[in-house]
């Protein structure tokens, strides 16, 4: 039977090694395995990459799911 449900992941770029933030995001994939960390700076302006990012996890680990939901943290869905 297929398993069917809901994925969440959480996209993040990278942080400083070593520091609270990063050791905090190693303990959270290491808990749940929700990260996918990309290797561009976290950032507003590199915010296209974690897009682009989405997208290719997808079509690598989900390649034949129905929908696909992007969202942001300042984003309000009704």
């Amino acid at each position: 039977s297929k398993r069917q449900g809901t994925c969440f992941i959480f996209l993040v770029g990278n942080t400083l090694n070593g520091t609270k933030i990063q050791t905090d995001l190693d303990a959270e994939q290491e808990q749940y395995r929700d990260l996918v960390q990309i290797n561009y700076q976290e950032s507003y302006g590199n915010v296209i990459y974690k897009e682009v990012a989405a997208l290719l996890w997808s079509a690598h680990h989900y390649r034949k799911i129905p929908y696909l939901f992007k969202t942001d943290d300042d984003l309000i869905v009704d």
